[in-house]
Order: structure tokens, then C-alpha cells, then sequence
């Protein structure tokens, strides 16, 4: 410790400290949540837009599904891609309203994904967030399916709390089926 604090002066003995692994900060787990996201490596890379889709699809869902769960509605979607090279890029839409519907968040970052998929491309991991969650916010009189999405979203959450994630789920996330929206 004398030497690294002759060299580095006062930042010696947190150097010493830091290299040992000896923090006396308190920990506060209880951060807020910046935001919710899930993603998925592909065992193989792919190269199938269809089978992209429908991963695309099955973590909006989840997402959404956490979102419910949480009581949170974000108006940033992010869609993360990583190819073969592990080349990783990440786009990102904020929307004028906060959404929590896993069909929205498909529109989304679906949009997205065709923005950046070229023929030939593999990709190896794909993933979305939500972020941009305001709990004052104040709900529009406008929206026009929002609520009705929203509750649908709540329904999803509740069901699968009760009887496990995988107790219901879009026909399109079966095998061989084509992802609508």
C-alpha cells in the first residue's frame, strides 16, 4: 500500500483497495429501472427474416409481459443485432405516446429490423428493450386502441403468473407459422 500510495499519491490506498475487492459503500438494490429488455442468441446463426420474426415476436411479448408486471409503459424501443462477425448495432425509435402492448413494440422493432436486414445477412443475437418510463404521465384522451391493448397485456401478465409463462401464447410463435403485425 506505501508504494502505491508514494506513487499514486492519495488514490493509492483506493487502488490497493479496489484491486482487493474491499468497498465499504453501501449497496442500494433498489435502483429504478432504467429499462426492460430481453434477448435471444440463435443457437445457429440465422439467416431466415421468418424465424428472426418470430423470436422478434416472442420477446416483444416478454418484454411487454415485464412491462405489465411492473406497472410501467416506456416510449423508447430499441432493437439490438449482432451478426455472424459479432458485429453489434442498435436502433432505437422513441415514440409520441408510451406504450406497454407487445404488438406495438413488434411494429416497432419490426420496422427496425427491416430497416437494417439485407439479403445474406446472418444474425447470431437479437434483442429489445423499452426504456423512457414516466409514472406521472398523463394518459390521452385520444388514444384509440391503447386501453384495450393494454388490458389485453394485464389479461396475458395474469395468466401467465398463475399458470406459468408458457401457458399461453401467439399461434404465430408455433412452430411454422408466419408472425403477423
Amino acid at each position: 500500500v506505501r508504494e502505491l500510495e508514494r506513487i499514486f499519491g492519495k488514490s493509492g490506498r483506493r487502488l490497493h483497495n479496489m484491486a482487493n475487492n474491499i468497498d465499504e459503500r453501501t449497496v442500494n438494490p433498489e435502483t429504478e429501472r432504467k429499462q426492460v429488455s430481453n434477448e435471444h442468441t440463435f443457437k445457429e446463426d440465422s439467416g431466415d427474416i421468418e424465424e428472426v420474426e418470430r423470436v422478434l415476436l416472442a420477446l416483444s411479448d416478454k418484454v411487454a409481459g415485464r412491462l405489465s408486471a411492473k406497472g410501467f409503459k416506456g416510449k423508447t424501443i430499441t432493437l439490438k443485432l449482432r451478426d455472424e462477425t459479432f458485429k453489434t448495432i442498435t436502433r432505437s425509435k422513441t415514440l409520441p405516446r408510451r406504450i406497454k402492448s407487445g404488438e406495438e413494440i413488434y411494429s416497432q422493432s419490426k420496422q427496425m429490423l427491416h430497416a437494417e436486414w439485407t439479403e445474406g445477412k446472418m444474425v447470431r443475437l437479437i434483442g429489445v428493450s423499452v426504456s423512457g418510463f414516466d409514472e406521472n404521465e398523463q394518459t390521452s384522451l385520444f388514444e384509440d386502441t391503447s386501453e384495450q391493448k393494454n388490458k389485453v397485456e394485464d389479461l396475458l401478465a395474469d395468466i401467465r403468473g398463475k399458470f406459468g409463462k408458457s401457458a399461453i401464447t401467439r399461434a404465430s410463435l408455433i412452430k411454422g407459422q408466419k408472425p403477423t403485425s
